[in-house]
C-alpha cells in the first residue's frame, strides 16, 4: 500500500471500532427480549432496533469506513478530492443517524423518520462517490463489478427502506407492506453487504494469505446468478450464485502459499463455508430464519474476520507512515482475546438460530456470547492499535529518549 493511497486514519479505524462496540449493544438487545415470533417478528420493536443497530452500525458502517481506504486499493490509484474530503463528514453523518433510528423504533418514531433520512442521506451520497472511482478504474474488472452491483442493490434497497419507515409513522406507499419488507432485507443483507463481502473478499482473501485471485470461470457466473436471483427474488437461483461465489473463494485460498492462518482467516474461511450451505438451504429457510442465519451465521462472523486482520493492518501501515529503514512485521492477532472472539461469534450465531427454533434461552445465550465476542475483538483491536502506536513513537524518537 503506497502512501499516497492512505487515507487518513480516523475516517477507517473509528468507525471500524464502532462497530465492534454496536454489534455488542446488538446482541445485549437481543438477549433483552422475551421471546420472537417467527411468524409475526415485525412487530417487535426491539428486535427491529437490535438488527438495525447490526446492519447499520456494524455492516454499512465497516463498508462505509473500511470502504475510503480499500477502494483507491481495489481501483488501484488515487481516489479523487471529493471523496477524500467528504468521507470524514459522511462518517459523522451516518454515524449520527443510528442512535436516532434505534430511539425512533424503540419510542418515538418521528424521531427514527429523521434518523433513516440522514442514514439513506449519508449512504446515497457515499454511493455517488464511489460508483464513479468503481467505473472509471481499468484492473480487477469482475471484483469492481461485484460493488457494482451492490451499489445498485443499495439503491433499491433504501428506497424501499424509505417506503417502509414511512409506513410506520402512518403515510403506506407500498400495497404490499410484507412483502417490501423481504425485498428490503434480501437487497441491502445479500445485495449490497454480501456483494461487498465478495467483491472486497476477492482481493483481500488472496492478499492476506498470498493465494490466487478466484478463478474467472466460477466467480463469473457467481456474480449473475446471485444479482440474478435477488433481481428476479427467487430464491433457487441466489443459492446457486451463493454456492459457487463460496466455491469460487475456498478453491482459490486452497491454493494458498501462506499454509497457516490467523483465527480472524480462519474465521473468514468458515463464514463462506457457510455460505454455501446456506446457499444449497436457501430455498427450503422460511425469510426470517434466512435473515437470522445469514446475519449471525455469516455476515458478522466474515466481518469479524476480515476485521481482525485488515483493521490491524491498517493501523500498521499507517503507524509505519513515513519512517525510514527496515519495517516491523505488519502484526497478527493470533492471542487469546482474538480467538475468544472468533470462537464466541461462532457459538453466538449457532446458538441464535438454534434458540429461534427451540428455546428462546438458548438465543439469549447466543446473544451473551455475542457480546462478550464483541467486546473481546475490540479489546484486541484496541490493544494492537496501541502497540503500534507505542512502537512508532519510540522508532521516531531521539536516541535516548524513546521511553519520554
Amino acid at each position: 500500500m503506497r502512501p499516497e493511497q492512505l487515507t487518513p486514519w480516523p475516517r477507517v479505524l473509528l468507525p471500524l471500532a464502532l462497530t465492534m462496540l454496536a454489534e455488542a449493544g446488538a446482541w445485549l438487545l437481543i438477549a433483552a427480549q422475551e421471546r420472537v415470533d417467527l411468524q409475526a417478528w415485525f412487530g417487535n420493536t426491539g428486535l427491529l432496533a437490535a438488527v438495525h443497530l447490526v446492519t447499520l452500525g456494524v455492516l454499512a458502517l465497516a463498508i462505509q469506513g473500511v470502504g475510503w481506504q480499500l477502494v483507491p486499493v481495489l481501483t488501484a490509484k488515487p481516489a479523487s478530492s471529493w471523496f477524500q474530503r467528504l468521507s470524514g463528514p459522511l462518517n459523522v453523518l451516518l454515524i449520527s443517524a443510528i442512535p436516532l433510528m434505534l430511539v425512533g423504533f424503540l419510542r418515538w418514531p418521528w424521531l427514527g423518520l429523521v434518523g433513516a433520512g440522514l442514514a439513506i442521506t449519508a449512504l446515497l451520497a457515499r454511493s455517488l462517490l464511489v460508483l464513479p472511482e468503481l467505473l472509471g478504474a481499468q484492473v480487477r474488472p469482475l471484483s469492481r463489478l461485484w460493488l457494482i452491483g451492490a451499489e445498485l442493490s443499495l439503491w433499491a434497497g433504501l428506497a424501499l427502506g424509505g417506503a417502509l419507515y414511512l409506513a410506520r409513522v402512518g403515510h403506506p406507499l407500498l400495497d404490499d407492506h410484507l412483502g417490501g419488507l423481504g425485498r428490503h432485507a434480501g437487497l441491502l443483507m445479500a445485495g449490497w453487504v454480501g456483494g461487498w463481502g465478495l467483491g472486497l473478499g476477492s482481493l483481500l482473501l488472496p492478499m492476506f494469505s498470498i493465494a490466487p485471485e478466484p478463478r474467472r470461470w466460477l466467480f463469473a457466473p457467481a456474480l449473475l446468478l446471485w444479482f440474478g436471483g435477488l433481481a428476479l427474488a427467487w430464491a433457487p437461483l441466489w443459492g446457486a450464485g451463493a454456492l459457487l461465489a463460496a466455491l469460487a473463494l475456498l478453491e482459490a485460498l486452497r491454493r494458498r502459499v501462506k499454509r497457516r492462518l490467523e483465527p480472524g482467516l480462519r474465521l473468514a474461511m468458515g463464514a463462506l463455508a457457510l455460505l454455501a450451505l446456506l446457499g444449497l438451504a436457501a430455498p427450503w429457510l422460511p425469510g426470517p430464519l434466512l435473515v437470522a442465519a445469514g446475519l449471525s451465521l455469516l455476515a458478522l462472523p466474515f466481518l469479524r474476520g476480515v476485521a481482525l486482520k485488515i483493521g490491524p493492518f491498517l493501523a500498521w501501515a499507517h503507524s509505519t507512515e513515513g519512517l525510514g529503514g527496515p519495517l516491523p512485521d505488519a502484526p497478527a492477532l493470533s492471542g487469546a482475546l482474538a480467538s475468544s472472539a472468533v470462537l464466541g461469534s461462532l457459538l453466538a450465531g449457532a446458538l441464535l438460530v438454534a434458540g429461534l427454533l427451540t428455546e428462546w434461552w438458548l438465543a439469549r445465550l447466543g446473544a451473551g456470547l455475542g457480546a462478550l465476542a464483541a467486546l473481546a475483538a475490540l479489546t484486541a483491536f484496541l490493544g494492537a492499535v496501541a502497540g503500534l502506536w507505542r512502537a512508532r513513537r519510540a522508532r521516531a524518537a531521539l536516541p535516548g529518549m524513546g521511553a519520554a
